[in-house]
């Protein structure tokens, strides 16, 4: 029997992040107002701004789907994308 508190190998130690995930859900809210690679040039923009300098990884997710989403309100906003707001 295992220690209640024992690390498991399979486990990950904290949660992993799943920007697929949040690429799908920022394009189903944003439907018809931006495209897919679109909210992923946004993701990928806000995971480089993010991440290097964040320490901690459980809400990381999140903070990315955040950025992603005034990114492309920025971009809607200086006509880049479409003028409705995201």
């Amino acid at each position: 029997m295992t220690a209640p508190h024992a690390e498991r190998p399979h486990e990950p130690k904290h949660h992993e992040p799943d920007y697929v995930r949040a690429v799908d859900d920022l394009t189903e809210r944003l439907a018809g107002r931006v495209s897919r690679d679109d909210v992923q040039a946004a993701i990928d923009e806000a995971r480089s701004q993010i991440e290097p300098q964040s320490t901690v990884h459980d809400f990381l997710e999140l903070l990315v789907e955040r950025r992603a989403r005034e990114i492309l309100l920025a971009r809607s906003k200086s006509g880049s994308e479409t003028s409705e707001r995201v």
